[in-house]
């Protein structure tokens, strides 16, 4: 053997060939991570969506010949204000002055006792008569001491109270609602919606503008 090849053997033993780098596939991991963050967003997107989309009706009772409706939020959300509609029918053969009283069942509500109520005045209905209104109700976050008086995925109560003209109030249904289980669920719902909305058009823009380079490359 000569001395050239006795030297090589020397500098190259066998069995220790440098491996090759694995580079990181950071642009699978990019659009790995993005999807993600789609999937994530919108499943939290359609979450706070059920609770703020589901409304309760009542089953439309009826005292001294009116008869009263009320839609609204079948959940509750800590800390907004939920809208309610309610409708009144006057089936009677003559006019009638008449409010309905929404009142909390119960001292769940803070700052609320029971028995206070949100007042709707129709005023004079005339005979067959329909009348809709619209009313805010806040339902507040707060603690008392250190217990908290308004607890998630529970349950409150209103009482629907019908007054017809000079008549003492009567009480026509009790309406059960629950509280969504996160606070703010109704303005976290518009906040997910724009996020989720601003993260597809992105999404969007950045893959044709990837499909766009694809293409010049294969041409």
């Amino acid at each position: 053997m000569s001395e050239k090849t006795k030297t090589q053997s020397r500098r190259e033993p066998r069995g220790k060939h440098k491996p090759p780098v694995r580079k990181i596939p950071w642009f699978k991991v990019g659009w790995g991570v993005l999807g993600a963050l789609l999937i994530i967003s919108l499943s939290v997107w359609f979450f706070l969506t059920w609770y703020n989309v589901n409304e309760y009706c009542t089953r439309n009772p009826s005292a001294q010949s009116v008869r009263v409706g009320l839609t609204g939020p079948a959940f509750l959300s800590i800390g907004d204000e939920s809208e309610f509609l309610v409708t009144v029918v006057n089936e009677r053969s003559t006019a009638a002055e008449v409010s309905v009283d929404l009142r909390y069942a119960g001292a769940s509500l803070c700052h609320t006792t029971a028995g206070e109520s949100q007042r709707v005045r129709f005023g004079l209905i005339q005979p067959g008569e329909r009348s809709t209104r619209e009313i805010d109700v806040l339902f507040p976050a707060c603690l008392e001491g250190a217990v908290s008086q308004n607890w998630l995925g529970k349950q409150v109560e209103f009482e629907v109270w019908l007054t017809v003209d000079t008549q003492p109030p009567e009480r026509i249904d009790v309406v059960p609602l629950g509280i969504a289980p996160l606070p703010k669920a109704r303005t976290l719902g518009k906040w997910a919606g724009g996020w989720l909305a601003s993260l597809a058009l992105w999404t969007g823009k950045e893959l044709w503008d990837q499909i766009k380079k694809t293409a010049q490359f294969s041409t």
